[in-house]
């Protein structure tokens, strides 16, 4: 799996009861890193992120690269918001997921968590974008994030890749990007 992002699994619970005491560390309560867990549970985990922490790898998702190789699943949780340019990040990840493998997303809903990244999508921007792209849109749906139930929503989707062609820039930028 590939992983936008040098991930945490929420604060102050484990993910399953028998989940392995020296992935969390001294203090129950703090984030617990998601590549162990994930490789835990006998993943291949490969992350990226800038600040090149826990075992990531350093690349600017706004900039073309290329990891040699692709995966069965991409995950996006909470990161495409905060790139320079959309639309490469989201090539990016086009480019690493294998046919028929599977995207998800977990970003900003519009008007939620202000001021906290570029990109706000709606479950429109995924129908349009899936459509486009040439991705099945499995499921939209819409998550409180860390139980902030006021302005801590998600909007969350599930895409498998059908086809190698993505969506030229000048056609993606008339997708319905939403406002903060």
């Amino acid at each position: 799996m590939l992983e936008l992002g040098n991930q945490f699994l929420c604060a102050g619970s484990k993910p399953y009861p028998d989940f392995p005491s020296h992935l969390i560390g001294m203090d129950a309560n703090a984030p617990i890193i998601a590549k162990p867990y994930f490789e835990s549970l006998g993943y291949e985990h490969v992350s990226i992120d800038l600040n090149g922490r826990n075992g990531t790898l350093v690349h600017d998702l706004s900039k073309p690269f290329d990891l040699r190789r692709q995966f069965d699943i991409v995950t996006d949780f909470g990161t495409s918001e905060h790139v320079s340019c959309l639309w490469a990040c989201l090539r990016n990840v086009h480019v690493h997921t294998k046919a028929e493998g599977l995207i998800f997303h977990a970003n900003p809903a519009p008007g939620n968590w202000s001021d906290h990244g570029y990109w706000y999508r709606n479950e429109a921007f995924y129908a349009r974008f899936a459509e486009l792209s040439g991705y099945a849109l499995l499921e939209t749906f819409r998550v409180a994030c860390a139980g902030n139930f006021v302005d801590g929503w998600l909007t969350c989707a599930l895409l498998r890749k059908t086809r190698e062609e993505f969506v030229d820039k000048d056609a993606f930028y008339t997708l319905p990007l939403c406002d903060r």
